[in-house]
């Protein structure tokens, strides 16, 4: 238990190279995969109006070259479950080349098509980087401080919105471009990728028994002329077929469908409601209360900073009362401060409701995580990740449409948004039909998941 609660401390014999403790290292490498998305996800929306300004967009072009860039996210359904068959390091180390390369690339666009085209990568890599870098923090750190690990890891994206908060004010404050976004994101990017190799294997060893993986080295065969048509008709079986072996790698880790459903679920539910709310931020903000930038006043600033608290403090109350109802009371509270907070009069009420809202939000993050990740075997998770993860996806990809329409209908972003925020007490029923992830029982010694506990010398 000892070495259980130090695993963050530990130094001594388990100090890396520059004194830093393995425990320590692995995690500090991972937690850039969140402060990238968070970063990523709000700086294209910030710049948006300048981009647009830039290669004369209308507003729905603009938005249809959103869309096109969000769909990008939905390249880890091939890069994902890769995790599982070569490995979660192989994996986290090319998806960081690739999104590093894309977003230098981004600062160089000529035209809406490349940064779309660049942007289009980057989307695909970055998503990959996020749901293995919870899938690794689940497998490395011990059960009992894994909600503090995880709050930690998510609360990176909320610094991440940060650095592009003031990033985007210092491009608009010197009358900058919005390339120059991308390209400093690029620089530390470069740095990561590099310090990336020093990270262990988490995944699961291949069983002496378990068969090569199709196209390995001695099982490729070529098909002669008499087999190509047999070859055309499996290639176009090759997503029944996918599903199929998913759904067997399922029954043999002793997973029934009705988890991954609800977990499926509860992705898509939670990404509505925060996406909305990037989203239409600054038009809710600056033309619907009519705020300027100047007339913020430093204690409401500080009621919003406050609220990002969420992730650390769900992260603590996760470890101490369970996932399940640390989440249906995060999932309530925030759907619950979304419905006062869009509708307040007055300046105080209005950033009291956000900090609450931020609060929510932030605090439901590790718990998601928490929720779709651990109840799942190792020897799934990535295939199992890549699904939730693409329910996720589609429910940001329905969020600015929904929210719009709404808007449309209500006569009003605030009205709109309130509406919006109750997705998450619809998600409860998702959250409570998903096992309680407990304590894990008793480990072989080789299991990647019990590196951090005691720390052993490299």
């Amino acid at each position: 238990m000892e070495a259980s609660r130090s695993w963050w401390r530990r130094g001594g014999s388990g100090a890396g190279r520059a004194g830093v403790p393995p425990a320590r290292r692995a995690l500090l490498l991972l937690l850039p995969a969140t402060f990238f998305q968070g970063y990523d996800d709000l700086v294209l929306g910030l710049s948006l109006p300048l981009i647009a300004a830039e290669f004369g967009l209308t507003p729905a072009q603009a938005g249809l070259a959103v869309s096109a860039i969000q769909v990008g996210s939905f390249g880890l359904l091939a890069l994902l479950p890769l995790a599982d068959r070569v490995g979660r390091r192989p994996v986290l180390l090319w998806t960081i080349v690739g999104y590093t390369v894309a977003t230098a690339a981004t600062a160089t666009s000529r035209g809406v098509a490349e940064l779309v085209a660049y942007q289009f990568v980057a989307r695909a890599c970055l998503g990959t980087e996020y749901a293995l870098a919870t899938i690794a923090v689940v497998e490395l750190v011990p059960a009992e401080r894994r909600g503090r690990a995880l709050g930690l890891l998510a609360s990176m994206s909320a610094l991440g919105m940060a650095g592009a908060g003031g990033a985007f004010l210092a491009v608009a404050t010197l009358g900058g471009s919005w390339r120059v976004l991308y390209a400093v994101g690029a620089v530390p990017l470069a740095a990561v990728a590099g310090a990336r190799r020093r990270l262990p294997e988490t995944a699961p060893p291949r069983g002496p028994g378990r068969p090569a993986s199709v196209g390995s080295a001695g099982s490729a065969r070529v098909p002669g002329p008499r087999n190509l048509a047999r070859v055309a008709s499996l290639r176009r079986l090759a997503p029944t077929l996918a599903m199929r072996r998913f759904a067997r790698a399922l029954r043999s880790a002793g997973v029934g469908p009705r988890p991954v459903v609800a977990a499926a679920a509860l992705s898509f539910l939670f990404a509505v409601y925060p996406t909305a709310l990037t989203t239409f931020a600054t038009l809710l903000v600056v033309r619907e209360w009519g705020i300027r930038p100047s007339d913020l006043d430093p204690a409401h600033v500080a009621l919003w900073i406050g609220g990002v608290s969420g992730f650390l403090v769900a992260g603590r109350l996760a470890d101490r009362f369970g996932r399940r109802p640390t989440s249906v009371a995060f999932l309530l509270g925030a759907a619950a401060a979304g419905l006062l907070a869009f509708r307040a009069v007055g300046a105080t009420e209005r950033a009291l409701g956000l900090a609450a809202v931020i609060f929510g939000l932030t605090g439901t993050t590790p718990l998601v995580s928490a929720l779709t990740t651990e109840p799942f075997p190792p020897e799934v998770r990535g295939r199992v990740g890549a699904v939730t993860r693409t329910a996720g996806l589609l429910g940001a990809s329905v969020a600015p449409g929904l929210t719009g329409a709404l808007a449309g209908a209500t006569g009003s972003v605030g009205r709109a948004l309130s509406l919006v925020a109750l997705s998450y007490a619809l998600a409860v029923p998702a959250a409570l039909a998903l096992p309680e992830p407990g304590p894990e029982p008793s480990d072989p010694p080789e299991r990647p998941d019990r590196i951090l506990r005691a720390d052993p010398p490299e």
